[in-house]
């Protein structure tokens, strides 16, 4: 006999909208104890800053985020490239932009950390 498989630690697949709601609940968790866990409000709308109350992620078009690398004398160039921004809703399109556009630097920067640090 084959023993069933281990759903222990398995996560739930969620829908767009239930992983806002649930973002939105966090986000509700943390703001009530900032500063019981000792954060300023620039963590907070740095960690949750990316949700967007407005957008119904279930419906809204995606967009494409790739990730270029260049070989260059100095070592290899990370280029992000995220395109797909036409399709977002015109009313949420430049809020849209500016909160990927602010995401990806923070990234960026984290990975320019850990690279300098290996």
């Amino acid at each position: 006999m084959i023993p069933a498989p281990s759903t222990r630690g398995a996560r739930k697949r969620r829908t767009g909208r239930e992983r806002t709601d649930l973002w939105k609940r966090v986000g509700a968790f943390v703001r009530a104890r900032r500063e019981e866990l000792g954060l300023s409000q620039g963590d907070i709308i740095g960690v949750l800053g990316c949700i967007d109350a407005d957008a119904d992620p279930d419906n809204e078009a995606t967009t494409l985020v790739e990730f270029l690398l260049e070989a260059v004398a100095e070592g290899t160039q990370l280029t992000i490239v995220e395109s797909g921004f036409d399709r977002v809703p015109a009313h949420r399109r430049e809020r849209a932009f500016r909160m990927n556009e602010g995401g990806w630097a923070t990234q960026a920067e984290n990975l320019k950390k850990y690279v300098e640090g290996a």
